[in-house]
């Protein structure tokens, strides 16, 4: 189970998603739990070559499962426009810390064009506007996920590192 995105909470928000879609696979904790939830479909991204690898062998054999080495902004640019469904996602590309240490703005852009119905989940909220990680704001975020769908309703959830950790964006 992974820490950041909790079983009991990724079918929580479900709901009729069939598809899945992760940036920052890391160890693939994640896609074991999208696994576990039921999704028909899992696209998910890593960046870090060792770390791309060790997950695509972990998921290798599952047809359902698409390990894809990459940015997370150009996948999401290149597979995208392919998904023709609703589609969860959940953002949780970073490095651990050059002077770009989250694509987060740019991914809810890229996601901004989907034609289906979405809803996103977004690790590490601890981490904005601190550090590293102040290149973007609270306000900034909510601003980009308001111009996906203005109907989201957002939540914030504990997913084990802190309080509000993961937040969650959905139409009710």
């Amino acid at each position: 189970m992974s820490a950041s995105l909790p079983l009991e909470i990724l079918q929580k928000y479900k709901k009729d998603f069939s598809k899945f879609f992760e940036t920052g696979t890391s160890e693939g904790d994640s896609v074991q739990s999208a696994i576990d939830a039921g999704f028909g479909e899992i696209f998910t991204v890593e960046f870090d070559s060792e770390t791309y690898r060790r997950a695509f062998a972990r998921f290798n054999g599952k047809p359902n499962v698409h390990c894809y080495k990459s940015d997370s902004v150009e996948a999401l640019t290149a597979v995208l426009p392919h998904i023709e469904a609703p589609i969860l996602f959940f953002l949780d590309a970073h490095a651990d810390c050059g002077a770009k240490c989250s694509p987060m703005l740019q991914e809810l852009n890229a996601i901004k064009g989907h034609k289906y119905p979405v809803s996103i989940m977004i690790d590490d909220m601890r981490l904005i506007g601190h550090g590293k990680w102040n290149q973007f704001t609270l306000t900034q975020v909510l601003d980009s996920l308001y111009q996906i769908n203005p109907s989201f309703e957002i939540v914030f959830e504990e997913n084990g590192h802190a309080p509000g950790d993961l937040l969650v964006a959905h139409v009710p």
